[in-house]
């Protein structure tokens, strides 16, 4: 029997190529557009066997979407696709009940190794006849996937050594940055060297690759552990430590990029900096730190401690800083030897890309009209819940309806018990949105008429770059990095700070009172932040290369 599958993507030109490509390997094929037309065709009496379903739709989260017919249709299998993939989708998509997801702009030939996964008995080659690739016109998607040998020789090697321990910050910050080396010029080959769970999630542009190296973790009280393999922390870190050799060793990189740790975790990049120096043409090494690393005492005591001052000294030509210096003077701040504070150039903020979805589109599909929206989320959402309690709390204490209507992102790694208690909270409340991912977080952002988030470097960075009105509850624990950006970021008149021990839903809700009391106000003179953090780190790389 065939297999029939129902498409659910509102860009209708891919859904036809989909579906043309599909349909010519004797695969049934239904499109919708919406989730409303995607009810209309699992109403119907067709039965489908497969949903390949968008995750952002005009009127929904397609997620959302699945999780809630996946009673009344148990059988049909999900495959999740998105043109952005920097949040986790991998995690969402087994959280909804799916089983793969697709990174838009993806060859056509990559749903058929999914389906060959999910149906092997319809899809195999055994029971079905499929014409040669030769035969069928070439499917034209958005961006074509470019092959090596399409790309000059490639006569720049670069190494980025990604810190992975904790969520998702690092080596989207890295990721970013690579980007920017190979968009500039197509003769850079850069390697990146990561533990990241969710490196293979990442769309990687042509010219990037990585050696995934076993996973880390870190517990809140900052001791670090294997993440998956049954092994002894030191055991794990020498096995990384040969793999980041060899791998360095055979790439021969012109520069080698480090993230945050001058010495790696646990110092397994000591082995490959005594060797490097031996190289008939030595590799340049650069050390990139975030604006802000920890509290001053704490950040004193680990680098004197670890001896990060004399490896700097030894080993790195420059340590570029994405940050600036008038809002945090790392050495003046980190008391820094005049040997490593030499070094430090700053580059500015990273500036984020705007979402790739109309924020008036965004707000029709939530039926927004005249009132104001607020957004609320706390990134993963694994340490979210007293945020997004107190948040939904506060509206619920209110006995009028609220003059705004919100959308709460909870995140995906937020523990299914405080789903459950979010879920409970935000019941009876129909002017609130409750979703637990979105993939155009930025959309929603420049959507809304106040954002309500954690601290962290990319969400600042990301309300920078709209220079949206905002309130910021930052993290403290394990470190202070949070809490010390929010305040100095917050003296500025950047946005709004609650201190995470002062946090109620009355406090919260007398914040979002004010904030949007100043935003009716007469206009307020802010200071600029440079966010040039992408094309400046670029230029020093390639500076220091030439």
């Amino acid at each position: 029997m065939p297999l029939r599958l129902l498409i659910v993507e509102d860009e209708q030109t891919l859904a036809r190529n989909i579906a043309t490509f599909l349909r010519q390997r004797a695969i049934e094929v239904e499109i919708a557009n919406t989730i409303t037309q995607a009810i209309g065709h699992l109403e119907s009496l067709t039965e489908f066997d497969v949903l390949l379903l968008d995750v952002d739709l005009p009127d929904g989260d397609g997620l959302h979407f699945y999780r809630n017919i996946r009673p009344a249709y148990p059988n049909i299998k999900m495959i999740a696709m998105s043109g952005r993939n920097l949040d986790i989708p991998e995690i969402v998509t087994r959280k909804a009940g799916g089983i793969s997801f697709l990174a838009k702009p993806f060859a056509l030939s990559r749903i058929l190794d999914v389906l060959e996964y999910v149906a092997p008995e319809t899809t195999a080659p055994t029971q079905r006849e499929f014409p040669s690739s030769s035969s069928l016109p070439s499917p034209q998607i958005d961006e074509p996937v470019r092959s090596i040998s399409d790309r000059p020789s490639a006569k720049i090697r670069i190494v980025v050594y990604s810190h992975d321990t904790y969520g998702l910050g690092n080596i989207r910050r890295m990721i970013a940055i690579t980007q920017e080396l190979v968009a500039e010029n197509s003769k850079v080959s850069v390697l990146i060297i990561s533990g990241s769970p969710m490196l293979h999630n990442f769309r990687l542009a042509p010219g990037i690759d990585y050696v995934k190296l076993p996973s880390l973790s870190r517990d809140e009280s900052g001791i670090y552990g294997s993440r998956a393999l049954d092994w002894d922390y030191n055991q794990l870190l020498e096995l990384r430590s040969n793999l980041i050799a060899s791998a360095v060793g055979n790439f021969r990189p012109n520069l080698i990029l480090v993230d945050k740790n001058p010495q790696g975790v646990g110092g397994e990049l000591g082995k490959i900096l005594a060797q490097v120096g031996a190289y008939p043409v030595p590799p340049k090494i650069v050390l990139l730190l975030r604006d802000i690393l920890d509290s001053p005492g704490v950040t004193r005591d680990i680098w004197n401690q670890e001896d990060y001052h004399t490896i700097i000294s030894t080993y790195y030509d420059r340590i570029l800083v994405v940050g600036e210096q008038r809002i945090f003077d790392v050495a003046e701040s980190y008391a820094f030897p005049e040997t490593t504070a030499r070094k430090i150039n700053y580059c500015g903020y990273i500036a984020h890309k705007k979402g790739h979805t109309d924020p008036q589109q965004l707000r029709t599909a939530l039926n927004i009209t005249n009132e104001p929206l607020i957004l609320v989320s706390a990134g993963g959402g694994a340490d979210g819940l007293r945020l997004l309690s107190c948040f939904l709390e506060g509206v619920r204490s209110r006995n009028e309806r609220p003059r705004f209507k919100s959308i709460v992102f909870t995140g995906p790694e937020l523990a299914a018990e405080h789903s459950t208690t979010l879920d409970a909270l935000a019941e009876g409340l129909d002017h609130v949105y409750l979703r637990e991912f979105t993939t155009d977080m930025m959309g929603y952002m420049e959507a809304a008429d106040l954002s309500i988030s954690m601290g962290g470097y990319n969400t600042v960075c990301e309300l920078l770059t709209l220079k949206t009105n905002a309130i910021v509850v930052p993290r403290i624990i394990p470190g202070q990095e949070q809490w010390l950006r929010a305040e100095r970021m917050s003296k500025m008149g950047l946005f709004t700070v609650i201190h995470p021990e002062q946090l109620t839903p009355d406090s919260l809700m007398l914040a979002i009172d004010d904030a949007f009391e100043k935003d009716s106000g007469d206009a307020v003179q802010v200071p600029t932040v440079t966010l040039l953090g992408l094309p400046e780190t670029r230029r020093m790389i390639f500076e220091l290369i030439e």
